[in-house]
């Protein structure tokens, strides 16, 4: 029985959520692997698959959100923010999905639909 309790405590606390967003050229699956309570969220992996070229891409990354800083005002999610060698890749609450370079210049913008 204490084994059984155990496997299910631990079940609960390395909870993980996943989000899908498709466009035309890609699918990128975003999982959190933090609680879905917390506000912040640095723990998130983007599984991206190329949808005509077959190429894959595994970035960590974090949840962005804008109003945290006071107590008064509630965190607006504005989306998930991955880091490559190169470039950023944004995935929006909105379907929008953009990779944006070094210089801060957006190289690709796609709207798409979250499953």
């Amino acid at each position: 029985m204490q084994i059984f309790l155990a496997l299910v405590i631990l079940s609960i606390s390395s909870a993980s959520y996943a989000d899908t967003l498709v466009t035309a050229e890609y699918e990128a699956t975003v999982t959190r692997l933090c609680e879905d309570t917390d506000v912040v969220c640095d723990n998130v992996v983007l599984n991206l698959i190329h949808n005509f070229k077959g190429e894959k891409l595994r970035l960590g990354g974090k949840i962005r959100h804008k109003n945290c800083l006071s107590p008064d005002v509630e965190c607006t999610f504005i989306g998930y923010e991955f880091e490559g060698k190169q470039l950023v890749y944004m995935l929006l609450p909105d379907g929008m999905f953009q990779i944006i370079n070094q210089d801060g210049e957006l190289v690709y913008s796609e709207q798409g639909s979250w499953l």
